[in-house]
């Protein structure tokens, strides 16, 4: 049941094993200190063993009396793992030690190496502890009861002790959650730090593991983007400052993760591109600039709302809220699409998200005269609100803008991108050249 591999591979770690066996010698200075006797003292110490079945064989032998509590502590202790273990590594360790990645290194074990080395070890015990050897006997008679297989008898025993501590303890299980909960609280989300996490410098080396890197950590502007834009609404629509104030802060999120995106893309030799990898760089590029630009966006959004709105107890109408939220609806969208565009370089994709520029232009200019004519109707909430109406609206289309700009350098490369939307000599009907201004106009 136990995979001596490791040890085999790597005999130091014998040490940290070594080291754990000084929790025996803790617990039964502990125990004679408390007044247990002799005997008794022995029997709880051997928990710290961290064997269930040499505890019970002990306890049997020496403390009879103790065999229930000294059973039930023995193989509970594992349940106790996740709640003590945090706190002290937490204590022993900095952050940046336990942000390390160890990789796995692995030397091979011969199969006939890992059969030997146990029988040899229990040879090597049983001549210098012999007292040691019926603990095998014991328990092996106690768990053939249930099923005289050898391959069954450990898996019957520790399935029927976790069926009846689950059993014993399911109506803890809230109180239990409530006390993890108020001992381990949830750390803050990762996914809002200004922390880059993908980011390896050692991968500079092989640009096409960068490039990958630096992609992993532009999506993640992306998400910040998209909570950006989701709260905003909220706040919106619900006059919530402390939302709003959120969303400036995820925007120092995205100021820091483009900065150091930037950075880390700086690093990587362009002499040492292949063409397709020198096109990925200038798209991740283009990427995270857009991006970033649409947080500033919105972080203004959001002081606006404070300013001109969520401080003076102000809604917008009905209809103009609809307004705002059927055009932050279509945004979204076009976020999602804009982030599939540049994941996989889709040419369709790319090709829609372009036309969605159009509509979406079409659809702001109507949305905004619909907010004149209610101005002309004399409707209170959109004369006080607004100016704060049209810079939404105007702030949203600037946001799609650089959504769209995500599709160019697809368009680009597969040469369907026009060079300007203006008509061309005779299809029009002025009669001009494109770009040619008109006199006296």
């Amino acid at each position: 049941m136990i995979d001596f591999g490791p040890l085999l591979e790597n005999p130091k770690i014998l040490l940290f094993g070594a080291a754990g066996q000084l929790g025996i010698f803790f617990t039964l200075l502990l125990a004679l200190a408390l007044g247990f006797p002799e005997l008794e003292a022995v029997a709880i110490a051997v928990i710290g063993a961290c064997d269930g079945p040499t505890a019970i064989y002990v306890a049997s032998q020496y403390a009879p009396q103790l065999l229930a509590p000294i059973s039930v502590a023995a193989y509970s202790y594992m349940a106790l793992v996740p709640i003590i273990m945090p706190p002290i590594m937490r204590v022993l360790t900095t952050e940046k030690e336990r942000a390390i990645r160890m990789e796995t290194v692995s030397f091979g074990v011969s199969r006939q190496t890992k059969i030997l080395f146990p029988l040899v070890v229990i040879l090597v015990g049983g001549l210098i502890a012999p007292k040691g050897l019926p603990l095998l006997g014991t328990i092996e008679g106690l768990l053939a009861l249930l099923d005289p297989d050898p391959q069954r008898v450990v898996v019957n025993f520790h399935t029927a002790f976790n069926v009846l501590l689950a059993v014993s303890l399911i109506a803890f299980t809230e109180r239990v959650a409530q006390l993890a909960m108020r001992v381990m609280p949830d750390e803050p989300d990762q996914g809002e730090t200004m922390r880059p996490r993908n980011l390896d410098p050692g991968a500079l080396e092989t640009p096409a593991l960068a490039l990958a890197n630096a992609t992993r950590e532009a999506l993640r502007i992306g998400d910040l983007v998209e909570k950006m834009l989701r709260d905003v609404l909220v706040a919106t629509r619900d006059n919530n400052g402390n939302l709003a104030r959120e969303v400036k802060r995820m925007d120092d999120a995205v100021d820091e993760l483009y900065s150091s995106i930037k950075f880390y893309l700086t690093q990587i030799s362009r002499e040492a591109l292949v063409e397709r990898e020198s096109r990925r760089w200038a798209e991740i590029m283009s990427f995270t600039l857009n991006f970033e630009h649409v947080g500033d966006i919105v972080e203004h959004i959001a002081d606006d709302l404070e300013a001109k709105k969520i401080s003076r107890g102000r809604s917008f109408s009905e209809a103009g809220m609809k307004e705002i939220e059927q055009l932050h609806a279509r945004l979204m969208a076009n976020l999602r699409l804009a982030l599939n565009v540049f994941l996989n370089g889709d040419l369709k994709s790319a090709e829609m998200l372009i036309a969605q520029k159009a509509e979406f232009r079409d659809l702001e200019r109507a949305y905004s005269g619909a907010h004149l004519d209610r101005l002309a109707w004399q409707t209170p909430e959109s004369i006080e609100t607004s100016s704060l109406h049209l810079d939404i609206i105007n702030d949203f289309k600037r946001i799609n803008s650089h959504f769209c700009a995500i599709a160019y350098p697809i368009l680009e490369e597969a040469g369907v991108l026009t060079r300007t939307r203006l008509r061309h000599q005779g299809e029009g009907g002025s009669g001009r050249a494109a770009g040619t201004p008109a006199r006296n106009a």
